[in-house]
């Protein structure tokens, strides 16, 4: 029970820490990724076993996409203080995923399911942001086909639509067909968005707001309440975000 109610607190700090050494010795870089990768699964198999909990192995989808996603992204920018800010980003989400994942393993309040639920909403939008920047970013220092980071794109959008299926309890087979849909629409976007003149920031914040849009068509319809009246403030919020963006954004 002690070691439980710690891991909220001592897995972010350490993955914090890590990030920190990375700024001091890059060359460790891979090294932190898999060590915190190993860590994460960890604290959530210690979260789990005390209350038998079958499917914990998915639950660790969330922080460890949000753990390398935001190092890969921190990585590529040069800024110190947004560096810094990418760090307490990520630290913060893995706090407070693993401790409302905590109370609603340990008392099923159902009140933990529902902020869950809007951090993964959250933590997706963010992570669908920081992999499509670190996409556009990446042929810049690596000699990668860009088919080959789309596919690596693809397989993170699908995992952060994949990621609600144990939180909601929601049937697999009913599930994953719009979610293919929606994650090769989102793919062939990354394509098409890639072919603007913006820097690479831009370029990841439209893609992210693209799957805000696809994210609540989907949660709508494993709802059964998907119509057009459901879809009109996520429709007018994304055009807002995108005309926002096309007008005040430099083009190159």
């Amino acid at each position: 029970m002690k070691y439980q109610r710690l891991a909220p607190i001592l897995i972010p700090l350490i993955l914090w820490l890590l990030n920190q050494a990375v700024s001091w010795y890059p060359h460790i870089f891979y090294y932190t990724l898999v060590a915190g990768l190993l860590l994460i699964s960890a604290g959530i198999a210690l979260e789990a076993r005390p209350n038998k909990v079958k499917d914990w192995p998915w639950f660790i989808i969330s922080p460890a996409i949000v753990f390398l996603t935001f190092s890969f992204f921190a990585s590529l920018i040069s800024n110190i203080y947004w560096i810094q800010i990418v760090f307490l980003l990520s630290a913060w989400f893995i706090f407070a995923y693993f401790r409302n994942l905590y109370y609603y393993w340990r008392y099923n309040a159902p009140e933990r399911e529902d902020k869950l639920d809007n951090l993964l909403v959250s933590g997706g939008f963010l992570t669908v942001f920081a992999a499509g920047a670190s996409l556009y970013n990446l042929p810049a220092f690596l000699s990668l086909p860009f088919v080959l980071l789309l596919v690596i794109l693809g397989l993170i959008i699908f995992l952060m639509f994949f990621q609600f299926l144990s939180v909601k309890k929601i049937g697999w087979l009913s599930a994953w067909p719009l979610m293919l849909v929606s994650t090769i629409i989102l793919i062939e976007l990354a394509w098409g968005l890639s072919l603007l003149p913006f820097n690479f920031n831009i370029l990841g914040f439209l893609l992210a707001v693209f799957y805000y849009f696809l994210l609540n068509v989907w949660r709508l319809a494993w709802r059964q309440a998907l119509s057009f009246r459901s879809l009109q403030w996520p429709i007018i919020f994304s055009l807002i975000i995108v005309i926002i963006l096309f007008l005040s954004s430099n083009w190159l």
